[in-house]
């Protein structure tokens, strides 16, 4: 359609950041932290519409101004020889400040889409020696991650609830042959989660929503050549 050929201007952001790395108790404790700030202007989303027709129409829109600020947060500990911690944190506010004449994808009150305002994560990992050369590796974690809008227009049919994931890993090493075996599980608790959403209420009366895996459990096997 000549419609889907309309220009659009470059779309521009400054972003300022400052951030710490440390590391303390000879290395046993390492923290890292970091806050930013991203200023857009022309920022570009893509508009799916209709013609009268019914025909799918997708458009790049510039939609005006945006910022977007936040921080991320990392420890890693190593209480004992074999065992290590870690937990992570980060935080994001992002909200349009100024729209451009004629924008149907968006108002000021809409959220960025794929862009969660909380992330929280945490691991724990046991290293083990096993007779001549042998490792296990036994690691569990789990993450969280807030309420994602999968698109623009933020409908609730395509929207990410907020949802923690946790997934497990048993691995046997043989360092001095290079190969190694490993049993996995992820997606735990067989949460049902929308990893992609497409808005097409207008233009075809429905809206599609693409589900992340559910509980998956599995078997590898690793095998390294060469020096």
């Amino acid at each position: 359609s000549a419609a889907e050929l309309e220009p659009f201007d470059p779309e521009f952001v400054s972003t300022y950041e400052i951030g710490l790395k440390s590391e303390w108790f000879d290395n046993r404790l390492r923290f890292n932290g970091a806050a930013f700030f991203s200023d857009y202007t022309d920022i570009q989303l893509q508009n799916v519409s209709a013609t009268d027709l019914g025909d799918v129409l997708l458009l790049i829109e510039n939609v005006g101004e945006a910022e977007l600020s936040g921080f991320e947060l990392e420890l890693t500990a190593l209480p004992l020889a074999f065992l290590e911690l870690s937990a992570g944190a980060g935080y994001i506010d992002a909200k349009y400040t100024k729209l451009g004449g004629g924008v149907s994808t968006v108002t000021t009150s809409s959220s960025f889409a794929k862009a969660p305002r909380w992330n929280l994560n945490f691991s724990a990992q046991f290293t083990l020696p096993v007779g001549n050369n042998g490792r296990l590796r036994i690691r569990a974690d789990s993450s969280y991650q807030s309420e994602v809008f999968n698109e623009p227009a933020n409908i609730p049919s395509v929207t990410t609830d907020s949802v923690w994931r946790v997934n497990a890993r048993a691995v046997y090493e043989q360092l001095e042959q290079g190969w190694e075996v490993a049993l996995f599980v992820t997606n735990l608790t067989d949460a049902e989660v929308i990893a992609h959403g497409l808005p097409l209420l207008d233009a075809l009366g429905f809206a599609e929503a693409i589900y992340a895996p559910p509980r998956e459990f599995g078997i590898s096997f690793t095998k390294r050549f060469g020096g």
